[in-house]
C-alpha cells in the first residue's frame, strides 16, 4: 500500500485531492513546450485558466460562463448559440453585448469574437451574422464567421470581404462540418486569414484537425472528466501519428 505524503490522524480517511492539485504534476512536465495546434478550452476555472496558460492553452469565453479575463493566456469571445440551440431558447442578444463591454474593460482584448449565427441555418445565419456584424462594425475585435450547413463559398467570400472577416468558425451540425472542413481551410488560406473549428471532442478529431492544417480549436470536452482531459493533453501537446500510445481515442 502506498502510504500519503502528509500524516493523517487515525479514525480519518483521506480526502481525494483536488483535480487541480492532482492534475498539476501531469501539466509541469508539458512546460516550456509549444502546443502542436492552438488550442481553447470552455472558460475554465480561474485556478485552471492559470495553470492551462503555463502549457499554451487559451480559453473560449461565452456569455453564459464565468470570466476570468486575466487568468487566461489568451481566450476568444463565443457568442453563446449553441448553448441556446440546445436548449430550444432563441439568441440572446443583452448577454452577448455585455461580454463584450467586460472584456474590452478587462484591459485583455480577445482574439476574435464569433459573430452570432443560427445552428445548420445557412443563408439565414449568414444574414443573421451580417446584421451583427453591421451592429458592430467599428470596434477593435477581430471578427470570427460562424460557418453553418448550406452555406457556399462564394457567399462566405464575399461576406469575408464586405466584413473584415480574419477567422473562419467551421460550425454546424457534426458531419457537416468534418465533411466541409477542408475546403474551408483551403478558403482561408486563399483568403490570408485563419481557419477555426469549434466543438473538438475527440483525440481522434485533433488528429484530423492538425492533418487539415487547421490553425485553432477549442473543446469543453476535456473538462467532463480527468482521463479525458490527461488524453487531450496529451494529443493537443504531442500530436503524432501514434494514435495508439494515448488514451481517449474516440470519434
Amino acid at each position: 500500500m502506498k502510504l500519503p505524503l502528509f500524516p493523517i490522524p487515525s479514525g480519518t480517511t483521506p480526502k481525494k485531492a483536488p483535480f487541480i492539485e492532482r492534475i498539476r504534476p501531469f501539466i509541469e512536465k508539458f512546460k516550456g513546450k509549444t502546443p502542436k495546434i492552438k488550442t481553447y478550452f470552455g472558460a475554465p476555472q480561474r485556478a485552471l485558466g492559470e495553470l492551462l496558460a503555463e502549457i499554451g492553452i487559451g480559453a473560449c469565453v461565452s456569455p453564459t460562463t464565468k470570466k476570468h479575463f486575466d487568468s487566461y493566456l489568451f481566450y476568444f469571445l463565443d457568442n453563446g448559440a449553441f448553448k441556446y440551440w440546445l436548449k430550444g431558447e432563441p439568441f440572446k442578444e443583452r448577454p452577448f453585448f455585455n461580454l463584450i463591454e467586460k472584456s474590452l474593460k478587462s484591459g485583455k482584448r480577445p482574439d476574435f469574437l464569433v459573430l452570432p449565427d443560427l445552428i445548420g441555418r445557412g443563408k439565414e445565419s449568414l444574414e443573421f451574422s451580417a446584421s451583427y456584424a453591421e451592429k458592430l462594425k467599428g470596434i477593435e475585435i477581430p471578427f470570427a464567421l460562424a460557418l453553418q450547413d448550406g452555406m457556399e463559398e462564394g457567399e462566405v467570400r464575399d461576406f469575408v470581404s464586405c466584413y473584415c472577416v480574419e477567422v473562419l468558425f467551421v460550425g454546424g451540425t457534426t458531419r457537416w462540418k468534418w465533411e466541409t472542413a477542408p475546403k474551408w481551410v483551403r478558403l482561408a488560406e486563399e483568403l490570408g486569414i485563419k481557419c477555426h473549428i469549434g466543438r473538438v471532442p475527440s483525440v481522434k478529431r485533433i488528429y484530423q484537425a492538425r492533418k487539415l492544417g487547421v490553425h485553432s480549436i477549442d473543446s469543453t470536452a476535456p473538462l467532463w472528466e480527468e482521463r479525458k482531459f490527461i488524453g487531450y493533453i496529451e494529443a493537443v501537446m504531442r500530436v503524432s501519428s501514434c494514435q495508439q500510445t494515448l488514451p481517449f481515442v474516440e470519434a
